[in-house]
């Protein structure tokens, strides 16, 4: 009798092509892994997050990453984030609030005596003996597309407010219409993956051979002259993408926002109407010298509606026009109730003594000078008030002016000369 060979059977056909598939995906993400271990190893690239972890401190607390802006400007221009140390979890009894935006938002020209600070003196203010802890998380020269990451590592640091002033920099920033620093309007799909894949040491080194390559004469900044050639009439098509993105951008930072259980205060963004003239385009100056001869006419509605008008024909799109603003309004107005929404402009300009927004509130386009953020502060610290009154917390104080919070920050008028002095440089 001859013995039976034993045979070994067969793996089935769904078997082998899930071996398959597994050796498809897991070879190259070990090989990627590999290769952004040795590159973590070898001290190339840098953290992309916006707040790392401090070696000088205990208890996780987190400082600024000078370099976050780099994975969005060239790093020649790219600008720090303000100095800020805080713990992930807040200390009993504290309020934190955390502000998104640009440079405006960020209180340039002179962030000591911005509005974050001012925000934070008129809240503690208003509220005695209350504990409020208020994050500088704009930077200048960044948009939204920079904004949202930022906003959502912020979801998981113990928010309780969230302050929005985003806007001017959707055309002439990061990836916008009208930008210097690489590709303008890339898919917005394809621009969040490369942003995604830049998170990676892997990435980074990818990067560096395109960013070497575009657009060299905008890795140096030469000032507001650079974007000559960047102008862009109100109906270039091009403009689309800015709003679309914007759009998009600003309802996924809300959605953080309802995610983190955080109350948003937004805004629209202001302009100088009155005493800032159009950058570029004749037909934009044409309309602010009809609103000069309106307001001399004494004619002051007619002569706004032809100060916004200039602003938005403005070929040099270095302030949001009324679309990027209606896009803003239209989103804090619809948002669920854990947002609050202010029009800033409106506001600004019912404040001025001329009813349009100028130099009493603004040194230059955009950026506001000492009393211009107090205004501006106190609008964000009235919807807060308001928010925390409403779950009982009422407050007891006095809305602190101006010159007391001038006092409170040690505002003097040394320190408004050297601001002055670095507006006019």
């Amino acid at each position: 009798m001859e013995p039976q060979l034993s045979t070994k059977p067969k793996p089935s056909p769904s078997r082998t092509w899930l071996l398959r598939l597994a050796l498809m995906l897991g070879v190259p993400a070990l090989l990627l892994g590999l290769a952004e271990g040795a590159f973590r190893l070898a001290g190339y690239g840098h953290p992309t997050s916006f707040f790392v972890a401090s070696t000088h401190h205990e208890n996780g607390a987190l400082i600024e990453n000078s370099k976050f802006a780099w994975r969005f400007l060239p790093p020649s221009l790219a600008r720090a984030s303000q100095p800020t140390l805080l713990r992930r979890e807040k200390s009993p009894g504290t309020t934190r609030v955390f502000m998104f935006g640009e440079s405006a938002a960020e209180g340039d020209p002179e962030p000591a005596f911005g509005m974050p600070r001012l925000l934070e003196v008129l809240l503690e203010g208003r509220f005695p003996g209350r504990d409020f802890e208020v994050i500088n998380a704009a930077v200048t020269a960044i948009n939204s597309h920079a904004i949202l990451p930022i906003a959502r590592e912020c979801a998981g640091l113990d928010g309780d407010f969230w302050v929005l002033y985003i806007g001017h920099n959707e055309v002439m920033g990061p990836f916008g219409a009208g930008t210097v620093f690489g590709r303008k309007t890339p898919p917005l799909t394809t621009l969040r993956l490369g942003l995604g894949l830049k998170q990676f040491r892997l990435g980074q080194w990818v990067a560096s051979f395109s960013d070497s390559t575009d657009n060299a004469d905008g890795t140096q900044w030469k000032g507001m002259g650079m974007f000559l050639d960047q102008q862009l009439r109100a109906d270039d098509p091009q403009l689309k993408w800015v709003y679309d993105s914007h759009n998009k951008n600003l309802s996924d930072i809300l959605a953080e926002s309802r995610q983190a259980g955080v109350h948003v205060v937004m805004s629209t963004v202001a302009s100088n109407l009155r005493d800032s003239a159009p950058f570029a385009a004749p037909d934009a100056v044409e309309q602010f010298q009809l609103a000069r001869s309106l307001e001399a006419e004494g004619k002051t509605g007619e002569a706004h509606s032809h100060y916004v008008r200039a602003r938005d024909l403005d070929a040099l799109r270095f302030r949001a026009d009324s679309k990027l603003n209606a896009i803003t309004q239209a989103l804090g107005q619809a948002g669920s109730g854990n947002v609050t929404f202010i029009d800033a402009q409106a506001a600004l300009d019912a404040q001025s003594p001329s009813g349009i927004a100028g130099r009493e509130t603004f040194y230059e386009h955009v950026h506001f000078t000492f009393e211009g953020n107090h205004r501006l502060a106190k609008l964000f610290a009235e919807g807060i008030a308001s928010r925390l009154a409403s779950g009982g917390d009422k407050p007891s104080g006095p809305w602190l002016t101006s010159g007391e919070c001038a006092g409170r920050l040690a505002y003097t008028d040394w320190d408004r000369g050297v601001v002055l002095a670095s507006v006019i440089r």
